[in-house]
Formats: structure tokens, sequence, C-alpha cells
């Protein structure tokens, strides 16, 4: 395919681009499933999954181990640069470095079919999955080992899936796993969280999306104050929403849960008229979850704050918003 696309995300308009830079978009999950694109010659933008070689192209090998690329990164280099010490001072928090060096686009964005996880959180290295249960792993850090013993275990979990085949998915993710709940103070720990995600949503098959929000509200309970992995995914910042929330949203509309849809974007914005510019695209999206689940008076505030703000909003939006308010007005 030679022609331009163009692609509408978060409110948001972007492109044109090539087919190829789309597919490279949907390897490195900055192009989801649930995103619309539309190409000359279509009717209409559509959901991106409904556009036949795109996803197909993604899911069957670019992008089964996305965090194994990160890993093995830090191998090589640990290799040549030789030994424990330095891969002490890389790992040590409050380093810009901290965790793996790569592709900083390896770890995103989608998942579900929930084959869940549960996981011991002893000092020793057992991690014991089932796919029968919900993923599971502590919402405190009560891990004995200090920070360094933690940082280098971190490092050496990261070092196996580094020396495993990109298709050992299910060996992979226990290893992810074990370092969120055995080295829970290194940053390392974090980017665990953001690569197992990106794991569930698009290297398996079907994506477990269920498993993905299960792993990314355990983290927000975990780490409620920490912006590390917003630093670290500054490319996937959508808008005024943190990187974690915002993928979460996706994961919402994915598997249709309007109510977490609806209680997330409550307390990211708590009112919708007083929204900072910055979070004006997502203010159609929040509307229809407010709709979803009987909140009439937060969906019109949405659609009419979006409509009196927002500067060139692309015309189909409007249409969204016009439409929605003569139905609820």
């Amino acid at each position: 395919m030679s022609q331009l696309w163009y692609i509408y995300k978060n409110g948001q308009q972007e492109g044109p681009c090539s087919w190829e830079e789309l597919i490279r978009q949907g390897s490195s999950g900055a192009l989801t499933p649930s995103d619309l694109v539309w190409s000359e010659g279509m009717d209409s933008w559509c959901r991106a999954d409904q556009i036949r070689g795109l996803f197909d192209n993604t899911s069957s090998g670019a992008l089964k181990g996305k965090g194994l690329l990160i890993a093995a990164v830090i191998f090589i280099a640990v290799v040549l640069l030789g030994g424990g010490a330095f891969v002490l001072n890389l790992l040590s928090p409050g380093d810009d470095e901290v965790a793996v060096e790569g592709e900083d686009e390896s770890g995103e964005d989608e998942s579900e079919n929930a084959t869940n996880t549960n996981t011991n959180t002893n000092t020793n290295t057992n991690t014991n999955t089932d796919t029968d249960t919900d993923t599971d792993t502590n919402n405190t850090n009560t891990t004995s080992l200090s920070i360094s013993e933690q940082q280098s275990l971190a490092f050496g979990l990261f070092n196996e899936i580094a020396e495993m085949d990109r298709w050992e998915l299910e060996e992979m993710e226990p290893l992810y796993i074990q370092i969120m709940d055995e080295a829970p103070d290194t940053e390392i720990a974090e980017e665990a969280y953001w690569y197992l995600s990106n794991m569930y949503m698009q290297a398996f098959s079907p994506p477990r999306y269920d498993d993905a929000i299960a792993l990314l509200e355990n983290y927000l309970e975990r780490y409620p104050d920490s912006t590390y992995l917003d630093e670290k995914y500054t490319q996937f910042a959508q808008h005024g929403f943190p990187v974690v929330e915002n993928r979460l949203l996706r994961l919402y509309d994915e598997v249709r849960d309007s109510e977490k849809a609806a209680e997330l974007y409550l307390q990211l914005i708590p009112d919708p008229a007083s929204a900072p510019d910055s979070q004006l695209d997502h203010l159609v999206s929040y509307g229809l979850s407010m709709e979803e689940v009987g909140s009439t008076e937060e969906a019109i505030a949405a659609y009419q704050t979006y409509l009196e703000r927002k500067e060139e909003p692309p015309s189909f939006m409007v249409e969204m918003a016009e439409e929605r308010l003569q139905a609820l007005e």
C-alpha cells in the first residue's frame, strides 16, 4: 500500500504517514486496535484493527518479546562494559539512566482473555502462575532485600529474559512478575509493569486485556505518587493524562468496561467545565462514558465544554458531540 494514512486517537488527528509507518506504530504500541485510521478512498474513519494486514503483521513476530529487546540491550552493554559494578551504577535509584536502556517505544500500548497470574512474594525466587486465577501482586512493598540486592536481582532476571527466545512468552511472564514482587523498590520494577502490560496487550493471541488491566490497576495502588513512567515514556503521554491512566482508559474501552472508565475519567477530570486545555481532547470520550453509566449532567457538561472551548476540532468529533447533546437535552 502506497497511499497516505491518517490516525485519530485521544481526540487528536495525526498524519499523514505511510503504510510502513502505520505498521511501525502498531508494533510499538503507539497505535492501538481501537484507534481510528483513514486513507483516501475510504468512506469514513474505522478502527485500526479493521484494516487487513495492519495488526496481522504486528501480532506474529515483531510484537512478541518487546520487553526482550530492552533487556537484551542491557545484557549486551554489561558484557561489553564489564560486570556487576557497572550494573549497580546503571540501576541505582534517581539516575536518569535507571533500569533498561533501549527503545522507549518497546513498552507500549494493549490486552484481554484472562490467563491470570498468582505470585508469591517470599524472599526466595519461587513464582507460581495459575491460568485460572487473577493476576495478583502485593499492593505494598514487603521485600526483605536491601535496595542493592533488589537491583542485582532485577538485573539478573532481565538477564534471564534476554537469553530467552522471543516466543517464550509464558517463560518471560513469571520473571517480570518476580521483578515486581521481589525488587519493588527499583525503577526497573516499574518498567516491568509497563513491559508486561504491553506483552499482555500485543504479544499474546488473543490479547490478555483483563490481565493488563489488573496489572496496571495494581501499579497505581503500589506506586500512587510515582512519575517515573511518565518521565520515561513521554511519547505515550496524551493530553494531560498520565501514561498508566491513559493506557487503562484504552483497555477499559477494549473490554467495554464503562463503569471503570467513568470512574477513572472522574478522577482525572472532576469537573469538565473547568478542565484545562490539555484535557479537552478527552471530553467527547468522557461524555460517552458518562452516558453509559447514566451520568447525564456530566456528559452534557463535557460535550458543551468541548464544543465551546476546543479550537479547530475535527468535524466528525463536532458532529458526534452535537448529536449526543441533542439526544440528551
